[in-house]
């Protein structure tokens, strides 16, 4: 699980190796190898876990609705 959470980490605030690895307590190479790992798997399962809505532009139109999501019309 924390292998999971590290590459969502970085996923999310696009920082370095170093900065990860010091949040979880692991060396830059260890940050690196999880990191490939972990998204090798994601995208070996992607069409079992990530899917997207067959009316995109309702979609659209919903998000921009709900939060004014900017370049959404």
């Amino acid at each position: 699980m924390q292998q999971v959470l590290l590459t969502f980490r970085f996923y999310a605030i696009a920082s370095f190796h170093q900065v990860i690895g010091v949040l979880f307590g692991l060396s830059y190479y260890t940050v690196c190898k999880l990191k490939h790992r972990v998204s090798r798997t994601i995208s070996k399962h992607k069409r079992q876990f990530i899917s997207f809505p067959f009316d995109f532009h309702e979609t659209k139109r919903s998000f921009c609705d709900i939060a004014a999501f900017p370049c959404v019309p």
